[in-house]
């Protein structure tokens, strides 16, 4: 699985893939300025939950996944009233 992220003037490349040393698997970023960065793991629940707690980190510090759309949660309001409540039969 690959996914890349943005941010203005910089390109990441991120990567899970099965181990290339073994059994296994590895978590491998690449940045625009050559550096890579592997993680390994024996376990792929670990690796995908560090996984998420990367892209959640690089959100925060202003990557992007490129055309991807971060959908709006609609909060809908609790009905007021009898008259604004629904019966379903």
């Amino acid at each position: 699985m690959i996914w890349f992220l943005e941010r203005p003037g910089e390109r990441l490349q991120c990567e899970i893939r099965r181990s290339s040393a073994g059994p296994g698997y590895e978590l491998i970023w690449s940045s625009s300025d050559g550096r890579v960065h592997v993680e390994a793991s024996d376990d792929p629940e670990e690796l995908l939950r560090r996984r998420r707690a990367l892209e959640n980190w690089l959100r925060r510090d202003g990557w992007v996944r490129p055309g991807r759309v971060t959908p709006l949660h609609v909060v809908r309001p609790l009905p007021r009233g009898p008259a604004e409540r629904r019966e379903t039969t």
